[in-house]
């Protein structure tokens, strides 16, 4: 076991870090609030100062998966609280921006530790209720193909038609998910 003393603030690594930098698990831990994480990455992508009216615009449609100008005022304003009450304060005095309160603009300032995970996206996960209309499509055309019930009554070239545009809305809700 090391000697070394450790950064205060509960960092696992020794003090051979260089001034200013943070422990492993800071970084981590800041990076761990979705809302930490996209004024970073935003405010990097920027490059320069933006307002705080701005960056709870942008996370707040990043959070509601819709575009700024679609935004609720209670949408932006849950994450304005949030970030002028919270997570801006928590970056500004660990260093990674510069934030000055009375004005409203956020800097950055060390994001050279948080650069290489500010790149990374979170996989896309379909939706379970995709898995259940493809399921039910699929369904209600086997049972339409075999002539079940009163399905046995409707064209068979219905049922095949009904299935090419089944087949065709779940890939474009497919796509849809995947790529929003």
């Amino acid at each position: 076991m090391s000697s070394e003393p450790l950064r205060a603030g509960g960092g696992d690594e020794p003090s051979s870090r260089s001034p200013g930098e943070l422990a492993t698990s800071e970084v981590f831990r800041l990076l761990g609030n979705r809302r930490r994480l996209e004024v970073l990455r935003y405010v990097d992508a920027r490059g320069t100062t933006v307002t705080l009216d701005e960056l709870a615009r942008h996370v707040a449609a990043r959070e509601n998966g819709i575009e700024v100008g679609q935004l609720s005022s209670n949408q932006r304003k849950r994450a304005y609280i949030a970030l002028y009450q919270n997570h801006l304060p928590t970056l500004d005095r660990v260093g990674v921006v510069a934030y000055d309160r009375r004005s409203g603009t956020v800097t950055p300032a060390a994001l050279s530790q948080f650069q290489p995970y500010l790149s990374v996206r979170e996989p896309r996960v379909r939706p379970p209720l995709l898995a259940v209309v493809v399921l039910v499509i699929v369904g209600l055309v086997a049972v339409g193909l075999l002539g079940v019930g009163s399905a046995g009554f409707v064209p068979i070239w219905l049922w095949l038609g009904l299935g090419l545009v089944a087949i065709a809305t779940v890939v474009g809700l497919f796509r849809y998910t995947v790529d929003a």
